[in-house]
């Protein structure tokens, strides 16, 4: 696990990790909770179900974020994207679905989560020359 500072009002670093199957419930909460508007509007952008979360949970490419036990954020990080730009070229990630907990915006956790997307993407580049399927994904540690 890769654990990144992220200035918790409670000193608490940011553990970034790919989600287990028996997190899909708080991923999807974490989810939602960032679709729904503060007027309780659902938004619009990604709607309220996620059958691509759902589908990936079990594959090493949906991280959760976490400040100590509390579920701060999340994000989709995948090697290929194969409707827009094509195969894994061994080169790239995709990054998918970052969401944080709006009531912990203002943190600087949107930040830490890509930069950890991008740091997983430079284990991927370092690990391989050449595509890849689109189910693996770099070791965290």
């Amino acid at each position: 696990m890769i654990a990144v500072v992220a200035g918790g009002d409670d000193g608490a670093a940011l553990a970034v990790r790919p989600a287990g199957a028996d997190e899909l419930e708080v991923v999807l909460g974490v989810l939602r909770e960032t679709v729904v508007r503060p007027r309780g509007d659902a938004g619009t952008t990604w709607g309220t179900q996620f059958p691509d979360v759902e589908r990936d949970i079990g594959t090493g490419r949906v991280y959760l974020g976490r400040l100590g036990d509390e579920p701060a954020g999340c994000f989709v990080l995948s090697w290929a994207d194969e409707s827009v730009w094509g195969g894994d070229d061994g080169d790239a990630g995709y990054l998918h679905r970052l969401a944080v907990r709006p009531v912990l915006a203002g943190r600087g956790l949107g930040e830490q989560l890509i930069a950890k997307a991008h740091a997983l993407t430079d284990l991927h580049r370092a690990a391989g020359a050449g595509p890849r399927s689109s189910s693996r994904t770099p070791s965290a540690t």
